[in-house]
């Protein structure tokens, strides 16, 4: 069968069809790129922009959260308003009128170019989602309107469709010119793609094959750790290879507690496997797998110095030795080698041990260092809690932790409120289980149970119920607790409080002497035995036995604990000296501060005890614990009045029961 040629101008067709338009008269390019203009700027733009504009708030706020999630999902609806209005749009105006609004202003119309009329809605529908399709490759298929015979792209083919003009007669087929010049266009997208696929190519398949998404290939391509894959995205760019910096990104996650020893072995494993050869890195990495087994973790760190004397590696590998041998100075002057620029998993450990070491503000140099690390957020929240509690900023302590509580993941929120948690109760006893840390604790345990697996968490909570004032709550609550040992601690706790003194002691023996009960739990109960110690002897015994320990984080708990059993017991003399011995070891804090004060104002040493509210230290920590924002003996400097007062305060909190 012969199809006769629609568009030659000697057809026959009636002039007053669809506006006196012929197809022999086909649409200037310029018409047709002026007609889209007024569609996309005068219709399209300001529709899209109104009926969009509840999801570009959730845009904008994304893109300031750095909220993966909500971006994806704004974007997403952004481009489905966009599709769905240009597409019906466009649907609407081609089959209705022949047209849409730009096409009409410049006597343009869209015909069928077998039958002459007016385009049918499906016909319509697949020409305008065609047409929305031509923008993702750069507008290139458009080009065919100056190389076509009958100068129809890819939306016209679709819709067997063609755009004709009523104004403009005899406009033909494109020129020579204008077939070079879209050539020409052409071969220089050609080219620049060819270019560029050169130049990244080889990044970009190093990348697809790290990911792991390809089916085929060998296992050393394989993703282990979901949380490396997220951080690779938005680490820090540097000059190293894929390999490496996936490396140097697990190692960081692991110092900082976010990833398993399993999820560090696997990458070192794979990273070997990819490199084919020995890395200093990858045998640091393999040090601290190993780090259970001295004698192989040894044999790593050694051969770290060896294949590599220079590198921050090595040096990291001594720090893990002298931590080893206790050679403190020694990690300190290694740590102070890196002055331009420490790796970030060095900057974790670095972190680590100033805090350890109560070198709180190095330990806030490196926490600043780490500060833009979304990967880290959770772990440099607690770390800020801890400086901040470490030095006594109780301001700026509740600030952060308002802060991390509302923003952080679930587990992060978490782990903030059990530190938060702890220092309330602490402050306060069972008035600080009231505040929003422990509530949100307690709320989280009775809606999953398996957050009390981690023995931080069960012993804020146990805390929390042994405070319950309503003894049916309490033996509810009680009932949850799903570890024995948290269990027991509550029903401890709760003969403390009510002043069952030996059989709070009977049962914090017990549980001490238990074998599985965990590390953190045990250290728990050695404090609390130290607040229950009753007789002067067994006090100056066990402070003896304390200043011969090496100072350290649990030192200074426990010395907390034997400040206020000194204190409650009115050992003033004996208080004092504990107090004076934490605050040289760096130990600055307001629950150190507290019965140091009182101490010194019941041993009637006004002078000293107003020198010290006077200092710098005594000045920006004596706050009323527990509460934000607080007002009091920090606003100014105190004077006999304000002494008056706040030993009103301490003789109120001292006498108001068993601390926590």
């Amino acid at each position: 069968m012969v199809y006769r040629d629609v568009t030659r101008s000697n057809h026959s067709d009636d002039p007053r069809k669809d506006g006196g338009a012929k197809l022999s008269n086909l649409a200037a390019p310029g018409d047709r790129l002026a007609a889209a203009i007024i569609d996309i700027s005068v219709i399209l733009a300001p529709l899209v922009l109104l009926v969009s504009s509840p999801f570009q708030l959730l845009f904008v706020r994304s893109l300031l959260l750095n909220q993966e999630v909500e971006f994806l999902l704004s974007v997403t609806a952004i481009a489905t308003v966009v599709l769905i209005l240009t597409v019906s749009y466009m649907t609407m105006m081609n089959s209705l009128v022949g047209g849409t609004l730009g096409k009409l202003v410049f006597g343009l119309r869209v015909l069928g170019i077998w039958d002459q009329k007016k385009l049918s809605v499906p016909a319509a529908f697949f020409r305008s989602l065609t047409w929305l399709l031509s923008l993702a490759f750069a507008l290139l298929p458009f080009l065919a309107v100056l190389s076509d015979n009958k100068r129809r792209p890819w939306h016209d083919r679709i819709a067997d469709s063609i755009v004709v003009s009523v104004n403009k007669a005899n406009f033909g087929s494109p020129n020579v010119f204008e077939k070079m010049f879209v050539q020409s266009v052409l071969g220089s997208v050609a080219a620049l793609v060819l270019v560029s696929s050169m130049a990244i190519g080889p990044t970009v398949w190093n990348g697809i094959l790290d990911s792991g998404l390809l089916p085929f290939g060998d296992s050393k391509f394989a993703s282990y750790c979901d949380e490396v894959d997220y951080a690779m995205d938005e680490w820090p760019r540097v000059e190293t290879v894929s390999e490496e910096k996936r490396l140097n990104i697990v190692l960081t996650l692991f110092a900082a507690g976010e990833v398993s020893k399993s999820c560090l072995e696997k990458e070192a494993q794979k990273f070997i496997d990819v490199k084919s050869s020995e890395n200093a890195t990858a045998y640091l990495a393999q040090a601290f797998v190993h780090s259970e087994n001295p004698e192989l973790s040894n044999q790593y760190l050694s051969k770290v110095c060896d294949l590599s004397p220079e590198s921050s590696s090595c040096t990291m590998s001594k720090v893990v030795e002298d931590w080893s041998d206790s050679k403190w100075s020694s990690v300190e002057a290694h740590f102070a080698s890196f002055v331009e620029h420490t790796p970030l998993h060095i900057s974790v450990w670095a972190l680590r041990h100033f805090i350890e070491r109560r070198e709180f503000a190095k330990a806030e140099d490196f926490l600043n260092k780490l500060a833009s690390q979304p990967s880290l957020a959770n772990f440099l929240a607690q770390q800020r809690v801890r400086i901040l509690a470490g030095t006594g900023r109780d301001r700026e302590l509740n600030a952060v932790a308002v802060t991390a509580i509302e923003s952080l993941s679930s587990e992060g929120r978490l782990r903030v409120a059990e530190k938060m948690c702890d220092f309330h109760s602490k402050a306060d006893s069972c008035a600080g289980t009231k505040s929003q840390p422990c509530q949100l604790l307690k709320k989280e345990s009775l809606g999953d149970h398996s957050i009390l697996v981690s023995a931080g968490t069960a012993i804020q909570v146990a805390r929390v119920i042994a405070c319950e004032d309503d003894e049916e709550d309490y033996k509810k609550l009680l009932a949850l607790l799903p570890m024995q040992e948290s269990h027991d601690y509550a029903v401890a706790v709760k003969a403390k409080l009510e002043g069952r003194v030996n059989e709070a002691r009977g049962e914090f023996e017990r549980l001490a002497r238990l074998p599985d009960v965990s590390s953190k739990m045990r250290k728990q109960v050695e404090v609390e035995l130290l607040l229950l110690l009753e007789s002067a002897d067994e006090l100056y015994a066990s402070v003896e036995d304390w200043r011969q320990e090496e100072p350290d984080l649990d030192w200074g708990v426990r010395g907390e604990a034997l400040l206020e059993n000194a204190t409650r017991s009115g050992d003033y003399d004996q208080a004092m000296k504990i107090a004076e011995l934490l605050i040289d070891e760096r130990f600055r804090k307001t629950s150190i501060l507290r019965p140091y004060v009182y101490s010194l104002l019941q041993s009637k040493k006004m002078k000293e005890a107003q020198t010290l509210l006077q200092s710098e230290w005594g000045v920006a920590q004596l706050v009323d614990a527990g509460k934000s924002p607080r007002r009091g003996l920090a606003s100014e400097l105190p004077g006999q009045s304000d002494l008056d007062t706040h030993m009103e305060k301490l003789m109120k909190h001292y006498r108001s029961g068993v601390a926590l």
